[in-house]
């Protein structure tokens, strides 16, 4: 007996076999079960994600934001920081220039009279220039040597390239005719105005002020 020929329905031009459309009709339903099995596997993954997974990455950002935020704000220029460490190098000048202008040893008067034109300008930078040989043999006839040592400090008027300091200074003076004696002590009080020429402070004008303080 002969096999049966597969029926055959016909549309228009297009033949299709029974055969043919059940097998597309498994192929469908194998690629539907395929998507949702993907789908269900993505959502598991999903599921299977740490709770805290979402707050750690925005906590992540906050602390990026943060730092962003500071290096923003160091990098601006800090007036009152900049001030500060102005002050503070005048304070620092000023201190060492007044001691080395209190201070004179009469057996080396040539090495302190430079040191003295080191740390000043201006008008007392120029007063000591102009020093004669009389009075540098003045110095020395004295035959005294002095230590100066300031006891405190303070500016009372600061700009960028100028202050004015005012300064208790105390003064040890020893004479070569008594040697062995306690040094003179003498304390006093000066006011200096001090100029910043190639990153120097140096004193344009010193005066002593108020009274004696014994």
């Amino acid at each position: 007996m002969a096999d049966a020929e597969p029926e055959v329905e016909e549309s228009g031009d297009t033949a299709v076999t029974t055969e043919d459309a059940e097998t597309t009709v498994d192929e469908k339903r194998v690629s539907a079960e395929a998507a949702a099995s993907t789908e269900t596997t993505d959502s598991e993954s999903r599921s299977l994600l740490p709770g805290w997974v979402p707050w750690a990455l925005l906590a992540a950002g906050l602390v990026v934001l943060v730092l962003g935020v500071q290096f923003w704000r160091s990098a601006e220029p800090d007036p009152d920081a900049a001030r500060a460490e102005r002050r503070d190098a005048v304070v620092v000048a000023a201190t060492s220039n007044l001691e080395t202008l209190q201070t004179m040893d009469y057996e080396k008067a040539e090495e302190h009279l430079a040191a003295w034109q080191e740390v000043s300008i201006g008008v007392l930078g120029d007063q000591f220039a102009e020093l004669t040989a009389e009075d540098r043999q003045a110095i020395v006839d004295a035959q005294a040597k002095s230590t100066g040592r300031v006891l405190s400090l303070a500016v009372t008027e600061l700009g960028e390239r100028t202050a004015t300091v005012i300064a208790a200074i105390e003064t040890e003076v020893v004479t070569a005719a008594d040697p062995d004696a306690e040094p003179v002590k003498k304390r006093n009080r000066f006011g200096a105005d001090l100029v910043l020429v190639n990153g120097r402070w140096l004193v344009e004008n010193l005066s002593q002020v108020g009274v004696n303080l014994k």
